[in-house]
């Protein structure tokens, strides 16, 4: 299991929620849908910096219809709607015997943050240079974990540049060289550093305007940049291209300043990701074993500047937030304190035969203090996966474990005790 996010107090909040639910006569999702802080009300660092964006309730109403929650969620401990089912083929059971397994709905939400102001210093800088061709160099220093910001960034470069996304090029390394960054951490990267690369754009296109601004004769307002060339609107002879411009601030024999663009960024707020998970177990009332069926994830962390790495990242976190709910035990030796489970043989982690049918839906919901509308996501994905397997076991068979991992053992061992 990675290092960070908040799975832990959600294991144990999520199903408390259940619990108060259940008490109240209440349906979980309604239930969570009554209390969810809405626009304005005080964020997760406080009523100093409120909530400017939440797409939670579409979320939880978005999942509870792809799962089929008001029409398959049973009775807790009934087995659920769906009633049992054969191990393999999900057919009804035989009628010369009852199938041992029973099938559940369970959902979890979460609310994280986008870096950790006013926790500590939150500080990202980024550099812009052109080269001769008209392509760009953004040059920053977050370390690469694993989530494919680079891209997101370029992106973001690009798209202020009025360049293709193709020409802009990362550059990264240590601090000796790049300039200060504090970090990969608290789901920050597009969200903080985007908006140090936001700015740096800005600048970089400023100072390329005013260069093409001289050679044109025009004021730099009058200017726009767009698809690699530089052009006053309506007037089609008062143009010329990004690379004629970059060209000319490195090789012009009489006027050479080659441009570039930087920024430093701390912000004043913490915007956060939302999430909503439902997922649908079977239980083997005979062995205790849990299998994950299906998992609908859907999520908010503003506009998506890459899709495809934030559904990468949401799918990821999925495969290990069901290993951290149902598999991954660190076993230490009482007496040596040796770590007993130290490989892949002893320490379980979820494989492709482990993993269930996923959706993963991206609800963009732009968030008007991040780099085009963008909130975190880096760690959100692997928080409700826990909680969510946990309240599918109470609806297949009425039993909650309060521990993690959920083992066979663990769900016999409650099995037992309510009978």
């Amino acid at each position: 299991m990675r290092g960070f996010g908040n799975p832990e107090e959600t294991f144990v909040r999520e199903q408390v929620m259940d619990v108060a639910a259940e008490a109240l006569g209440m349906d979980p999702v309604e239930f969570r849908l009554q209390n969810l802080c809405q626009l304005g009300d005080p964020g997760v660092f406080g009523p100093e910096f409120p909530i400017t964006s939440s797409g939670m309730a579409d979320c939880l109403r978005i999942g509870a219809e792809r799962i089929g929650w008001k029409t398959r969620r049973g009775a807790p401990g009934a087995g659920g709607r769906a009633g049992a089912r054969a191990p393999s083929t999900g057919e009804a059971a035989p009628p010369d015997g009852p199938c041992p397994r029973r099938r559940g709905l369970g959902v979890s939400c979460m609310a994280h943050n986008s870096g950790a102001w006013p926790v500590h210093v939150e500080h990202s800088n980024a550099f812009i240079k052109f080269r001769e061709d008209g392509s760009a160099v953004l040059t920053i220093w977050p370390a690469s974990v694993g989530t494919n910001a680079f891209t997101s960034l370029a992106q973001i470069a690009a798209e202020v540049l009025g360049i293709p996304f193709e020409t802009v090029s990362v550059v990264w390394g240590d601090t000796d060289t790049n300039l200060y960054e504090i970090g990969s951490h608290a789901s920050r990267t597009v969200y903080i550093l985007g908006q140090a690369v936001e700015r740096a754009a800005v600048d970089a296109r400023n100072n390329l305007l005013a260069r093409a601004a001289k050679t044109l004769g025009v004021s730099a307002d009058a200017l726009d940049m767009r698809d690699g060339m530089v052009f006053a609107p309506g007037r089609p002879s008062v143009a010329m291209t990004v690379a004629e411009v970059a060209k000319r601030s490195i090789y012009d024999l009489h006027d050479v300043d080659q441009i570039v663009g930087k920024a430093s960024f701390s912000p004043s707020t913490s915007p956060p990701p939302y999430q909503a998970l439902f997922a649908e177990v079977e239980v083997d009332i005979e062995t205790g074993e849990v299998d994950v069926l299906k998992m609908v994830v859907v999520n908010d962390s503003g506009r998506a500047i890459n899709p495809m790495t934030v559904e990468g990242q949401l799918e990821g976190g999925a495969a290990q937030g069901i290993g951290y709910a149902l598999h991954e035990d660190p076993v230490l030796d009482a007496t040596t304190g040796r770590m007993l489970t130290d490989d892949f043989d002893t320490y379980k982690i979820p494989g492709s035969l482990d993993m269930p049918e996923l959706e993963t839906i991206l609800l963009e919901q732009p968030d008007p203090t991040g780099p085009f509308g963008a909130k975190g996501v880096g760690e959100p994905g692997c928080v409700n996966q826990a909680p969510a397997i946990a309240n599918a076991i109470y609806d297949a068979v009425g039993v909650r474990i309060w521990s993690l991992p959920m083992t066979p053992e663990k769900v016999l061992a409650a099995l037992k005790g309510r009978t």
